[in-house]
């Protein structure tokens, strides 16, 4: 195909070396298609007028509710996502949100909120004005489709601090340093990782300290038995002697912070958390966040590179009596993964 672009005044200059007949389409976002048949000939200059009619636009509105009672979900975001274009939101305090002009087109609409599970709505098609309602369950969800506003810190380190975005690989021979995205099979395709940026392993991964990724607090004092699970990614290693470091997960009630796991061993793929219950390990507040460090030792000079995706905290299975359930029979053996 002959591709043009027009100029600021929507004049263009195209043809072929040889005379017939030919399609020319012209689009634009925003506007219908349209393709016609001409004839050209050699030496002969055509001029051709071509008129594209928008694409109509409609509003599309509605509530975020709470599915277990249809309570509104204040603050939600909303992503509207179609083959043309896409639009985003913020819901009212009472979980509205409108998009005035949205052209017309079929859209699946992701909603989220801190405290609240992923919801979406396929196949709305929008042909005129349409209203739709979004239901959400309670859990503190993130595939770090939406940003809840994790917060970072660091402790002597001088590169690889954490970064929200889409991790760039990494590579020594040809095993991954650094992932090449995020986990697979969540929403998106961003997750929290330590220094964004490719070329050679040793060029953004962490260095010579601590670099820390902290959750948004969560209110689980509604809960009776919170699950926590997840995907993490931690390599440790390079030419320069024994590796020594280690990525640690832990969590805090706001009085007391625990360690849930320190891996020390190196793998080139994401790993999954075990399913977590944490009552086992703190008293449950409203201020309960989770907590994931790694650590370079200066001193060895390893490549550290980590990340953190599909996190997920909801209601497991009921809990009869916790008074009559002594330490040890909640004590769970299996092989350790992690190291």
């Amino acid at each position: 195909p002959n591709l043009g672009t027009t100029d600021a005044f929507g004049k263009f200059e195209t043809g072929q070396a040889i005379s017939g007949t030919f399609n020319v389409t012209f689009s634009k976002l925003g506007y219908q298609t349209k393709t016609i048949a001409v004839d050209l000939e050699n030496g002969v200059l055509l001029e051709l007028e071509v008129e594209l009619a928008p694409i109509g636009s409609f509003a599309l509105t509605g509530q975020a509710v709470r599915s277990a009672d249809g309570q509104p979900v204040p603050g939600a975001k909303i992503l509207a996502v179609g083959d043309i274009f896409n639009y985003e939101a913020t819901a009212d305090a009472s979980g509205n949100f409108a998009f005035s002009e949205v052209v017309e087109d079929t859209y699946t609409i992701y909603a989220g909120a801190w405290g609240y599970q992923y919801a979406q709505v396929d196949d709305v098609v929008l042909s005129g004005n349409t209203t739709v309602t979004i239901e959400l369950a309670e859990g503190y969800q993130d595939d770090f489709f939406f940003d809840y506003g994790w917060t970072t810190d660091y402790e002597g380190a001088t590169a690889g601090f954490w970064e929200l975005g889409e991790p760039i690989p990494t590579t020594n021979q040809g095993a991954f340093v650094s992932p090449d995205g995020d986990y697979p099979n969540d929403l998106g395709t961003q997750c929290y990782t330590t220094g964004i940026g490719g070329g050679q392993p040793g060029n953004f991964d962490v260095d010579d300290g601590k670099v820390i990724l902290t959750s948004p607090p969560m209110d689980l004092t509604g809960y009776e038995n919170p699950i926590l699970t997840g995907d993490f990614w931690f390599f440790n290693g390079g030419p320069f002697g024994q590796p020594n470091d280690y990525f640690s997960i832990r969590v805090s009630n706001g009085t007391d912070e625990v360690e849930l796991y320190n891996i020390t061993s190196s793998l080139s793929f994401w790993r999954p958390l075990n399913e977590t219950m944490l009552i086992d390990y703190i008293s449950l507040t409203d201020n309960v966040r989770l907590i994931f460090e790694t650590a370079d030792d200066a001193a060895n000079g390893n490549w550290v590179e980590a990340a953190v995706d599909h996190i997920l905290v909801e209601e497991g299975e009921p809990i009869n009596s916790l008074d009559d359930l002594s330490a040890q029979s909640r004590v769970k053996v299996f092989p350790n993964p992690f190291g």
